[in-house]
């Protein structure tokens, strides 16, 4: 019989898709809240969110792999997506461009995604 630790680790994968997504999401919903879409702050938020993301994901689930931090990234253009789409629905602002901001998350995202991980890494939490 598997126990319920055991279950919830079973979907690390799906788990790290969805932090890409929301930490994209989150991220752009809270600098365009703040009006800091056109500041080095808007960035500055991401890397913040990416980090503590990543960190708090590698905590949550311990049995994940290296290959995590290629899926978080995997859903960075999904969040991307789901931004686009709600700022297109609920704000009718058109991001049309929203592929070239994606290729920029990944590029500022991979390294506070890559330090999350191995900082979340060290910390065991009993």
């Amino acid at each position: 019989m598997v126990n319920a630790s055991e279950k919830q680790n079973e979907h690390w994968a799906l788990a790290a898709v969805g932090v890409g997504a929301a930490s994209v999401f989150l991220s752009q919903r809270l600098a365009a809240s703040l009006h800091w879409e056109e500041s080095p702050l808007f960035y500055m938020l991401g890397i913040v969110v990416f980090f503590t993301a990543s960190c708090v994901y590698r905590i949550r689930f311990s049995q994940a792999r290296w290959t995590a931090i290629l899926l978080i990234l995997i859903g960075i253009p999904i969040g991307g997506l789901v931004d686009a789409s709600y700022d297109s629905i609920f704000n009718h602002i058109d991001q049309n461009l929203w592929p070239f901001a994606m290729a920029f998350w990944w590029i500022v995202g991979i390294v506070p995604i890559a330090l999350g991980y191995a900082v979340g890494r060290r910390i065991e939490i009993a």
